[in-house]
């Protein structure tokens, strides 16, 4: 997992082995495993799916339950929980505070689709406003941080009501 952990590996070898016997460390390092995780809202019905440790599945699924989306007062039968859980899976400290506001964040989208693949986050769905979809983004980078790109995919359902009520607004004197 670390370059550490194939110092200490050598180490106890060398250790183990004596000094006459000569050790070659070949170990590989493998890279992080990124976090993976997607929400998406269909008809009321949540499908969650990624590779996250299993610390982390029973509050995602706690807060996937909250979505505003769900319309049955049980929560649980309406998400599909098809998350493998992953010791291995590197968990950047923003996640949590990603997944505790996707409740919020979804609020206004319509078939909301969050991904979240290692430090980047994509919004899908439709929403009503511009201004919800910029919403939306501001709410997850305003949880994620600076370090983590979100990828503004959310459509704005009707866009051309939109621009029609902006054109007949009184003009500011």
């Amino acid at each position: 997992k670390s370059d550490e952990q194939k110092a200490d590996i050598e180490s106890q070898v060398s250790t183990a082995a004596g000094p006459e016997v000569k050790v070659v460390n070949n170990l590989i390092v493998e890279p992080p495993v990124p976090a993976e995780l997607r929400v998406k809202v269909v008809d009321g019905k949540v499908e969650v799916e990624g590779n996250i440790p299993e610390n982390l599945v029973t509050s995602v699924i706690e807060d996937v339950e909250q979505l505003p989306a769900i319309e049955d007062e049980v929560a649980s039968d309406n998400v599909n929980n098809n998350i493998a859980s992953n010791p291995d899976v590197e968990v950047p400290d923003w996640l949590p505070k990603v997944v505790d506001a996707l409740p919020t964040v979804t609020t206004n989208i319509k078939n909301a689709d969050v991904a979240i693949l290692g430090n980047i986050i994509t919004l899908g769905g439709t929403v009503q406003s511009q201004e919800e979809k910029t919403s939306a983004a501001t709410q997850v980078t305003e949880a994620a941080g600076p370090e983590v790109e979100v990828v503004n995919s959310l459509v704005v359902e009707n866009p051309a009501v939109e621009a029609v009520e902006e054109v007949k607004k009184p003009a500011k004197a």
